[in-house]
């Protein structure tokens, strides 16, 4: 987010191709069916402080969330897991961090005016390349001058409509007053 902000007067888009599970959480999360004999590393920001970060970049950030192995048990250093059946926690606590990523990843791309995109395979990236290739090229800007001129760092919504019953708009929902 620090390189993106450093660009004025362009359009801006970052397309994050991930999982979008944070190793700290998942380690907690298996920390519950057997005991970690090392640390892991993880994120060094919050989601929160990820999500008021991208806020305030001007930029559109595409998540996509890519996960190839999704069926596949959680391996993670000194852990061995066990046998991993339809019902076993293991395979519990990873469909409940692929669902908390997703949300996520979502709430990332709604937060910049972005959508979320999901591919299985790298086969299907190049379609969703296609996609967002299609949406930047469609993209129109607009400038907002705000009358409140309190500037207490707070965030404020805004509300975008059209017109015209066939025109989808996205939009950021909001800026920070400063």
């Amino acid at each position: 987010m620090e390189e993106v902000r450093k660009v004025k007067g362009q359009r801006n888009a970052v397309i994050a191709i991930t999982d979008g599970e944070d190793n700290i959480l998942q380690a907690k999360l298996l920390e519950k069916l057997r005991p970690v004999r090392r640390a892991v590393a993880g994120s060094f920001l919050t989601f929160e402080e990820l999500l008021d970060g991208a806020r305030e970049a001007d930029a559109l950030i595409y998540p996509i969330h890519f996960n190839p192995t999704l069926q596949q048990p959680i391996i993670m250093p000194g852990i061995a897991p066990p046998p991993a059946t339809a019902q076993s926690p293991l395979i519990q606590i990873q469909s409940e961090l692929t669902g908390i990523a997703k949300e996520q990843l979502h709430s990332l791309a709604e937060a910049t005016g972005a959508r979320f995109y999901h591919a299985n395979r790298i086969e299907d990236l190049k379609g969703v390349f296609e996609q967002v290739a299609a949406e930047l090229r469609t993209v129109y800007s607009m400038a907002y001058s705000t009358t409140n001129l309190t500037f207490d760092g707070r965030f404020r919504r805004i509300r975008v409509q059209v017109n015209k019953p066939d025109i989808v708009v996205r939009t950021r929902p909001g800026y920070y007053g400063r």
